[in-house]
C-alpha cells in the first residue's frame, strides 16, 4: 500500500492538472503552475512525474484502467448486447467528463483504440478462442469499435429516443453473432 502522504501528494497534483486542462491546452499548461496550485515543491512533482506530458499520459491510463475496471458486462457482448450496450453506455456517462477533460486535444483514434484494447483484452479472458482465431477477433473489433463510436454519437447528438438506438446495436451485434459467429 502507498504511503497516505504521497497518495495525497498525487491527488493534490492531479486535481491542480485537471483544473488547468479544462481551460488550457497541455502545452500551455507549467509544472510551476501545478505545483502552486498543488501546494508542492518543483522537487516533489519530480519525484512522481518526469514532466507534465508524463503526467498527461499516466492520467489517461489511468482513467482508461477505471473505465475497463468499471464496465461490469464487458463479457455480454454477445450473449447480452443489450446489457452490454446499457452497461457500456453507464460506464462512458461516468467517466465522460474526466476523459474529455483529459483526452481533448488529443481525441486521436489511438486513445479510442487504446481504451477498446484493454476492453478486448478482459474479453479474451471470457472468448479465449477469439484471441487465436483472426475472424473472431476482427469481428469483435468491429463491434466494439462500432458499439463505442455509435455510444458517444448518441451522447454527443442527444438522441431523443435512445432505447430505439440500443435496440439497433443490439440488432446488428445479434446478426453479426448469428451469422458470423455461431452464437
Amino acid at each position: 500500500m502507498e504511503d497516505l502522504r504521497i497518495i495525497k501528494t498525487k491527488k493534490a497534483i492531479k486535481d491542480a492538472f485537471i483544473a488547468e486542462r479544462k481551460t488550457k491546452e497541455l502545452n500551455e499548461i507549467r509544472v510551476k503552475t501545478i505545483c502552486e496550485n498543488a501546494i508542492i515543491n518543483k522537487s516533489t512533482f519530480y519525484k512522481h512525474y518526469t514532466d507534465i506530458i508524463d503526467l498527461s499520459n499516466k492520467l489517461q491510463e489511468e482513467a482508461i484502467d477505471a473505465f475497463v475496471d468499471d464496465f461490469e458486462h464487458k463479457d455480454k457482448i454477445f450473449s447480452n448486447p443489450i446489457l452490454f450496450i446499457k452497461d457500456f453506455e453507464k460506464v462512458l456517462s461516468k467517466h465522460f467528463a474526466y476523459i474529455y477533460v483529459l483526452f481533448k486535444d488529443d481525441v486521436s483514434n489511438e486513445n479510442i483504440f487504446k481504451m477498446l484494447f484493454k476492453v478486448k483484452e478482459k474479453l479474451f479472458a471470457v472468448y479465449e478462442d477469439f484471441a487465436s482465431d483472426t475472424e473472431k477477433e476482427i469481428l469483435l473489433s468491429f463491434v466494439m469499435s462500432g458499439t463505442f463510436q455509435t455510444l458517444a454519437t448518441i451522447k454527443f447528438k442527444q438522441y431523443k429516443n435512445e432505447n430505439e438506438c440500443y435496440k439497433k446495436i443490439e440488432e446488428i451485434i445479434n446478426i453479426i453473432s448469428e451469422k458470423y459467429l455461431k452464437i
